[in-house]
């Protein structure tokens, strides 16, 4: 990723999430992505985290100083969480304090991490302004779940966390429609989320995927699903959708990617037995790097029936593959989504069924314009074209740079 933040005063910005590790969901990719722009940018970028398992090698020579790391992250790893609220460990907490007093703001990630509210109340206490990212969190359906136990933890220090925040920070307009309730005297700013666009300048190609599962290349539409599979997913409403759609398209074939409990795994796979439609659903695992980009060019659709999403990065990430995205009024970006033609439907199977059955029929059906192009190859471009736009780093850097002031002119006043 090229620097591209306009000129200004270099900030130092301090992150802190837990774990690093990619299979825990798109939060971790969210914020590699922004520590990365930012520093790229010239803003000295430190990321503190119990876990660098996913953090790039090349991170870890920007510790050492070298001049090659200048413009990298700085990582600075802490020992593990500790106690059954897996908070900070008291000798950690003075490294911590260390970074915290050295920095100009300091960025914290999703509202249920204890150790956040370590970390906030020691902001305070230092008077350095922090911003909390609440990675849809808040957002009504996830706030349902286990909502005693929330409704306590905001009791116990949460609410204290979102109301003492210099900024909070969210992905889209709806997530602060549902969010705003739970601190409505916060302060709070929208600014997308930042993606490296860089990586699907130059797309792989399909080869790859089918290389790896030849039986892509089989005669059928290929409709994939990629993420953490979790109940939330609604992975259950794809085979759903799938077992009516086979009456249509026998040869569908559904490719399911991601990391899952093995429990929950087998239950799908059950469920795809039950329906007599095994041979259709195949579960690959996970899939990372270029093969990822690969398979979703292999793919036809790209469907993410979830019942909840804050960004869903992963439909961002097909859209820049050129492949056409159906999801769901549950993620918070569904209208910046529709705006590149992708396709949202109700969260319920039937309603999955029937617009994948459209899109499909159409396809089959339909050919546009005089070089014979396929409805969906057109869909693809034109959501490609769609989020290049709407995501141009360079915008979002700044919108980011931007709250960071916010944050730091709240905190100069003398507010509180």
């Amino acid at each position: 990723m090229e620097p591209f933040s306009e000129p200004r005063r270099p900030l130092r910005c301090l992150h802190y999430l837990p774990a690093v590790d990619e299979e825990l969901g798109g939060v971790v990719r969210a914020v590699l992505d922004v520590v990365s722009a930012l520093a790229e940018g010239g803003h000295e970028i430190t990321l503190l985290t119990h876990d660098a398992k996913d953090c790039p090698e090349s991170w870890s020579d920007a510790t050492q100083g070298s001049t090659e790391s200048a413009s990298l992250p700085q990582v600075v790893p802490l020992g593990p969480l500790s106690g059954p609220l897996q908070r900070a460990s008291a000798s950690d907490l003075q490294i911590i304090s260390e970074h915290v007093r050295a920095s100009d703001v300091v960025h914290l990630h999703t509202p249920w991490t204890p150790s956040n509210l370590q970390l906030g109340k020691m902001a305070t206490q230092l008077n350095k302004p922090y911003v909390l990212t609440l990675h849809g969190m808040l957002d009504d359906w996830c706030f349902a779940r286990r909502k005693w136990k929330k409704a306590m933890y905001l009791r116990m220090g949460g609410t204290r966390l979102l109301e003492q925040a210099a900024v909070i920070h969210c992905t889209a307009q709806e997530e602060q429609r549902q969010s705003q309730k739970h601190a409505p005297a916060a302060r709070w700013g929208v600014v997308p989320c930042l993606v490296d666009t860089s990586q699907y300048q130059s797309l792989p190609g399909e080869a790859d995927a089918r290389a790896n599962f030849p039986q892509l290349s089989e005669p059928g539409y290929n409709l994939l699903f990629l993420s953490r599979i979790d109940v939330k997913k609604g992975v259950e409403r794809l085979i759903d959708a799938a077992a009516s759609l086979t009456a249509d398209f026998p040869d569908l074939k559904v490719w399911i990617a991601g990391p899952g409990e093995p429990g929950y795994l087998e239950q799908l796979k059950q469920r795809a037995h039950r329906l007599g439609i095994s041979g259709n659903i195949h579960f690959v695992g996970m899939v990372r790097d270029q093969l990822k980009l690969s398979l979703y060019q292999a793919a036809d659709v790209f469907v993410l029936p979830t019942s909840q999403e804050n960004f869903g990065l992963v439909s961002v990430e097909a859209m820049l593959c050129n492949t056409p995205v159906m999801t769901t009024f549950g993620v918070d970006i569904w209208k910046e989504l529709e705006g590149g033609g992708a396709v949202i439907t109700e969260i319920n199977a039937g309603s999955v069924a029937d617009s994948l059955r459209t899109l499909l029929k159409n396809a089959s059906d339909e050919t546009i314009d005089n070089n014979q192009q396929s409805s969906l190859l057109s869909r693809g471009q034109r959501g490609r074209q769609h989020v290049l736009e709407w995501l141009d780093p360079r915008s979002v850097v700044n919108q980011m740079l931007e709250l960071y002031e916010q944050a730091i002119r709240f905190k100069s006043s003398g507010a509180s």
